[in-house]
């Protein structure tokens, strides 16, 4: 898996996410990410887990919302106790 650690990419919506870091489950691509605010110059508080999925056309993105995954993700890279 490619490192994607300081990337920025965007998503559908327009937004903009840099990935601050980067973690492999189960074979599976996790990136947390901070939404880049203000032209580039600054990045949100609030942090954003994504599940990178590859496809026949690429890679999507979608935001993880099973917290028990979300939390252990994070625990296992000392983001969180």
């Amino acid at each position: 898996m490619e490192n994607r650690i300081n990337k920025i990419f965007k998503l559908e919506n327009g937004k903009e996410l840099m990935v601050l870091h980067q973690a492999i489950y189960n074979d599976d691509n996790y990136l947390v990410c901070s939404e880049v605010i203000d032209n580039e110059q600054d990045l949100s508080e609030e942090p954003i887990l994504v599940h990178e999925i590859k496809t026949n056309d690429g890679i999507e993105i979608e935001v993880v919302e099973d917290p028990e995954l979300a939390e252990f993700i994070l625990q296992h890279l000392n983001l969180i106790d």
